[in-house]
């Protein structure tokens, strides 16, 4: 039955609800933005907006920040903060850099990153877990999906003034159109390999 269930939700489940709540925002542990396209020369309309929103996001437990862990494609355009991670390429040379991908290398990093915390019973070793994933409203569900896949605690940033950028390299980050013929088939492919 969720297998039906996530199927029905690859074809039609288009808007993933922000999390609204500062103090549940505060209680995250880094935030993790994905890319979307890229232009030739730069990062490109969508990105530059990921990259803004992240870095507020960093901000929500103001003065300490979050660490962030970015896709590189962003990494020109983040005004600053703590980055504790760029995603650059694949693991496997020649292989493209998907979400799922990208969400296991920032998985690995949040797990060397511990707070260690003594108890009198114990020692109790934390990795960051709770993350804000800031993905484009198109792309957010799949990634929301595969985070939790792999372990995280997800919420998601508020991304919905993200655009698409007519300029991009990547055809199907062109246009809502083109961008949910090619989610579909991605979200189902996901689905079958048991990623989301």
């Amino acid at each position: 039955m969720e297998f039906l269930k996530k199927l029905w939700q690859c074809f039609f489940c288009w808007r993933v609800a922000p999390e609204e709540s500062r103090l549940k925002l505060c209680g995250t542990d880094v935030v993790i933005a994905q890319s979307f396209g890229g232009r030739k020369d730069g990062p490109g309309l969508s990105n530059e907006a990921l990259a803004k929103i992240a870095f507020y996001a960093s901000m929500v437990s103001d003065p300490v920040r979050l660490p962030v862990i970015l896709q590189w494609e962003i990494v020109g355009c983040f005004p600053g903060g703590e980055m504790v991670g760029v995603i650059h390429r694949h693991r496997q040379t020649g292989k493209y850099l998907d979400a799922r991908e990208m969400l296991a290398q920032a998985w690995e990093i949040c797990q060397k990153s511990k707070d260690v915390w003594f108890r009198p019973e114990k020692q109790v070793d934390l990795f960051w877990k709770k993350a804000i994933i800031v993905a484009h409203p198109d792309h957010m569900w799949r990634v929301m999906k595969a985070a939790e896949k792999i372990g995280f605690e997800v919420m998601a940033a508020d991304t919905t003034g993200v655009p698409y950028d007519k300029e991009s390299v990547q055809w199907w980050t062109r246009s809502r159109f083109r961008f949910r013929a090619r989610e579909i088939p991605a979200r189902i492919y996901y689905l079958l390999r048991g990623w989301i």
